[in-house]
């Protein structure tokens, strides 16, 4: 059997960094910790626990102003708890402007 890391079809990029999350209805903005980007996903780290199917927007702002941010609609597939809090995994469902 083949581990899980081998399957992702694109390759991830480590972040560690600030991230902005808004859910979906608006009604609240959070900060976590980006932890990885792929061509299809993002993970982070949250201090909230976030059940699977929810819709998130994300804004990543790198340090290095030279990038611009980045901004995506999000859906979670899962979420488990690491440390205090919890890793939450997603798919990238559109790409912001």
């Amino acid at each position: 059997m083949r581990e899980f890391e081998e399957k992702r079809g694109f390759h991830r990029m480590e972040l560690n960094c600030r991230v902005t999350l808004i859910l979906s209805d608006e009604s609240e903005t959070l900060e976590a910790e980006g932890r990885d980007l792929s061509a299809q996903g993002f993970s982070f780290h949250a201090d909230r626990h976030f059940e699977p199917g929810a819709r998130l927007e994300v804004t990543i702002s790198p340090e290095n102003a030279v990038v611009r941010p980045l901004r995506a609609r999000l859906e979670v597939v899962r979420a488990q708890p690491e440390g205090d809090g919890y890793l939450v995994g997603t798919r990238i469902l559109e790409m912001l402007e």
